[in-house]
């Protein structure tokens, strides 16, 4: 079991999962999205890359998009911090009709992830 959580952690492949006081993990991401399927997740439960956070809150929309086996939230724990980056996460996470912007969290269709960027968070997409 030890060795397991090593090899997580050198693979930059673990993720954590937070209610309440509890905190499980290291998980992989196949491990989060059969948990949603499987429907013991909840939304207000919380994701991050690490144990000590920072922790993402799950909403209700992005539950639902687990449930259907998307992993654009896990993708995605810290934000991209330049357009580059914003490109570059797009062209990784494959034919997604939606994802979330990961600045305000608001559902969208990932053609228009960049001009939503560029239109209302011009600091960080710049």
């Amino acid at each position: 079991m030890h060795r397991r959580k090593t090899q997580y952690r050198k693979r930059n492949n673990a993720y954590y999962l937070k209610r309440g006081e509890t905190i499980r993990g290291p998980l992989e991401r196949a491990a989060i999205l059969q948990a949603a399927t499987g429907k013991k997740l909840l939304s207000g439960d919380q994701i991050a890359n690490t144990k000590a956070g920072p922790w993402q809150d799950i909403t209700k929309e992005q539950l639902q998009e687990m449930q259907r086996g998307s992993d654009v939230i896990i993708r995605w724990l810290v934000p991209p911090q330049d357009r580059e980056a914003l490109k570059k996460w797009l062209r990784s996470i494959g034919d997604q009709p939606y994802v979330f912007c990961p600045y305000c969290n608001v559902s969208i269709k990932s053609s228009n992830l960049l001009k939503h960027c560029d239109k209302l968070h011009p600091i960080n997409a710049s």
